[in-house]
């Protein structure tokens, strides 16, 4: 049987493939081919011999709305500019949409280039342009490149005082790849069969796991204090982990706050319904793991052994005794 169920999920797992694959549209990746200052092993830095920046012609535009960004590059004589910088579009973000190629000048003794982009941006809020480094060379050959000083722009996402009202999209169209609902129910098929297996697989380990952690409180106070007789602690260790085992126990079997209580509290709230000899042992217990804990007091290297022992007796003294009254009372 359980064969049969791998082939059928094999057969499955390759139809569907087969199905995706069949669906998929095919997408070309954008390849930024603008060699960056980086590339090519140049140090960015800032020069009076080339400044380059770009200028909105408005601050303050809506998302989606095209507008003028120009960028400008001055140079200073015998410098020229071998490629023309291109800012990246970002997917949903920012879009160059017309870039004309630029305009040469003479400014006072200097070369000024302007380009007139046309450009929009998808997003709301306070945007800056993308970061561009400017390659240049000089007249004897060495080579430089200087920051594109970026330019800030606020992008409202509502129509203010806009001459067209007309509604405009919140970000370009995306195209999406069909799938055919039958790939979605064979998927649904094959995951619900793998969990079935998995469980089925998994079901006795966790019957037996479920089995084990059934544990009685005393149970589970015998075990603790055996495990710190094991270990040979010293006393000023072992005495306050055998204490707080033994609230534990009263916490869980008793439904008392016992390891929220004081020593002196603990005794009052068991006095009502435990011998007073159980009561002076426990006081024992506990005042033994009170001085080692707070006064930092340094018992005999064998006293630990003793109470971890005798605080397994009482334990079991206390549980015979507790259940004996359940049995009367429920009489």
């Amino acid at each position: 049987m359980m064969w049969r169920l791998l082939v059928a999920l094999f057969v499955s797992a390759i139809f569907a493939s087969g199905l995706f694959a069949q669906t998929a549209e095919p997408t070309e990746a954008e390849i930024d081919i603008t060699p960056t200052a980086i590339e090519i092993g140049i140090q960015v830095q800032f020069s009076g011999d080339v400044v380059a920046q770009l200028l909105v012609t408005d601050s303050s535009i809506l998302i989606g709305e095209p507008f003028t960004l120009t960028l400008t590059i001055s140079v200073a004589p015998g410098i020229t500019i071998p490629d023309w910088p291109i800012l990246p579009n970002e997917d949903l973000v920012f879009e160059v949409l017309e870039a004309p190629d630029p305009v040469e000048t003479e400014v006072e003794g200097r070369v000024e280039y302007r380009q007139d982009m046309i450009a929009t941006i998808w997003r709301s809020g306070t945007y800056l342009t993308p970061e561009v480094a400017v390659v240049y060379e000089s007249s004897n050959g060495d080579a430089g490149a200087v920051p594109l000083q970026s330019a800030s722009i606020f992008v409202d996402s509502v129509l203010v005082s806009a001459v067209d009202l007309s509604l405009r999209p919140a970000a370009p169209p995306i195209d999406l790849p069909y799938i055919p609902p039958t790939v979605y129910i064979i998927a649904i098929i094959i995951v619900a069969t793998v969990l079935w297996i998995v469980l089925r697989i998994l079901g006795g380990g966790l019957r037996q796991i479920r089995f084990v952690t059934r544990t009685t409180p005393l149970q589970r106070a015998v075990a603790g204090l055996s495990d710190i007789e094991k270990q040979n602690l010293p006393p000023v260790a072992a005495l306050p982990l055998a204490a707080d085992i033994i609230r534990r126990y009263l916490a869980e079997r008793f439904d008392i706050p016992a390891t929220e209580q004081t020593t002196a509290e603990l005794l009052q709230s068991v006095g009502e319904w435990m011998p007073s000899q159980r009561q002076r042992q426990l006081s024992q217990l506990l005042n033994q793991a009170d001085l080692a804990k707070f006064a930092q007091h340094q018992p005999d290297s064998d006293l630990s052994e003793k109470v971890i022992s005798f605080g397994i007796k009482w334990l079991r003294a206390i549980d015979g005794l507790s259940a004996a009254m359940e049995v009367t009372g429920h009489e």
